[in-house]
């Protein structure tokens, strides 16, 4: 008896192998024919782009993700057509933008895929196949997340450029965990000393990062006064699963936040709206749903986050990139290391949090305890919600500039493409 259990868990042990054999014969064949129909794609672009003089531009946002916000490239878009440049913009059909510039008739040289793999992205490469051969430039703020990136490079006579979609002071993990890199956007976009000194830290030189700022702060108004005083809550995301988050410091934290009773009933007294946006990478990256029902806290949508920005009165999170959003206005940040140290942390996230520790002596508004929150909300809604000079000259650290943005970022982007 124990001879034939011996044998067939043996058989057991080896029919699992053949099957992750084949799983991965599979996989690397499937691959193997996604990298030959791209290298026939792209040496035929290579045989047509000797025919065309090069004067296009094509920028995109978000397009594996329906929840992003699509603004950084779409503004910069907006301005460059308004400026009278060939320049086209890929969308998702899927994103609210869509429906809006079809209903707004704004659909001019807006290239619209109906889906986006991020195993192939062939719907993404057929929209742009006619652009493409004629195109200088192309412009993202995330990227293709695909192996299509590594192709782009292929054709020397444009240029790939990211434009980023925030800051990377407090998410140097980026860096090193695979997302960016000088081989996958050989030019990048910085907005300041600061976060021009990281990136020649990693790789890039000097003059392929294009000093100006994101597009999206050229929306912003320096000087908004708006009668409602508001609150908006936003975390960055947690790479885990919804079992392990369902234990984390975060969850447990988080909660007890927002059902703080003095906290609650000193907003309410006060008047102040608290809006609560969800990254959407939550449920993109980890299917996690953040379920909140409380009378005093409203949800906001992240596809129109930007509105949610600049209405806001004061910023309450941990490492969100958003944060710069609120010190581009000079608008105050609370930075909320809720859950630093927690085991069950994903280790480029952990070491994130880190980096909150190491500053919170040089840098305004670091707390790690719940109470120590509650008291600096207090203090800048009883100051109605105004900076200190010295936080002020902090902040400015952060921008090359405030003003004119988009036309900076044109004139870098002209300058690379010389």
């Amino acid at each position: 008896m124990k001879k034939f259990c011996f044998r067939y868990f043996n058989f057991i042990i080896a029919l699992l192998i053949l099957c992750i054999f084949c799983i991965e014969n599979s996989f690397a064949k499937s691959n193997s024919l996604i990298s030959s129909k791209y290298d026939i794609f792209f040496e035929d672009i290579l045989k047509k782009e000797k025919q065309h003089l090069k004067d296009s531009y094509i920028l995109f946002d978000c397009l594996y993700d329906k929840n992003a916000e699509s603004i950084d490239a779409y503004s910069l878009f907006l301005y460059m057509k308004q400026n009278n440049l060939p320049v086209y913009y890929v969308l998702l059909k899927d994103n609210p933008l869509y429906q809006k510039l079809k209903n707004d008739n704004e659909l001019d040289n807006v290239i619209v895929i109906e889906n986006y793999s991020k195993r192939d992205g062939e719907n993404f490469l057929k929209a742009i196949k006619d652009v493409l051969p004629r195109t200088k430039a192309i412009i993202s703020s995330f990227g293709t997340e695909s192996i299509i990136d590594k192709y782009f490079h292929s054709l020397k006579y444009l240029k790939y450029i990211f434009i980023q979609h925030g800051q990377v002071f407090f998410k140097q993990s980026v860096m090193y965990s695979g997302y960016l890199f000088p081989k996958k956007f050989p030019y990048i976009l910085a907005s300041s000393d600061i976060e021009r000194a990281i990136f020649r830290k990693y790789g890039w030189e000097d003059k392929n990062i294009l000093k100006a700022g994101l597009p999206r702060w050229d929306l912003l108004k320096d000087k908004e006064h708006l009668d409602e005083k508001s609150i908006l809550i936003m975390f960055t995301w947690r790479l885990t699963t919804p079992r392990l988050f369902a234990k984390s410091l975060f969850l447990k934290r988080f909660s007890s936040l927002l059902n703080n009773k003095e906290f609650n009933d000193f907003l309410l007294k006060n008047n102040i709206k608290i809006y609560l946006a969800h990254h959407h990478a939550f449920k993109t990256n980890s299917n996690i749903n953040i379920n909140i029902d409380l009378p005093n806290i409203e949800i906001v949508d992240m596809n129109n986050i930007s509105h949610y920005i600049k209405k806001s009165s004061l910023l309450i999170t941990d490492l969100s990139s958003v944060s710069f959003d609120f010190m581009f206005q000079n608008k105050p940040v609370i930075f909320y290391g809720l859950d630093r140290g927690d085991i069950l942390l994903e280790k480029n996230q952990y070491n994130d949090l880190e980096i909150l520790k190491q500053i919170e002596k040089t840098f305004p508004n670091i707390v790690f305890e719940e109470k120590e929150l509650i008291e600096l909300v207090k203090q800048y809604v009883n100051n109605g919600f105004m900076l200190e000079e010295k936080d002020i000259q902090i902040y400015d650290k952060f921008f090359f500039t405030k003003k004119n943005i988009r036309q900076q970022l044109l004139d870098e982007i002209n300058r690379i493409c010389q």
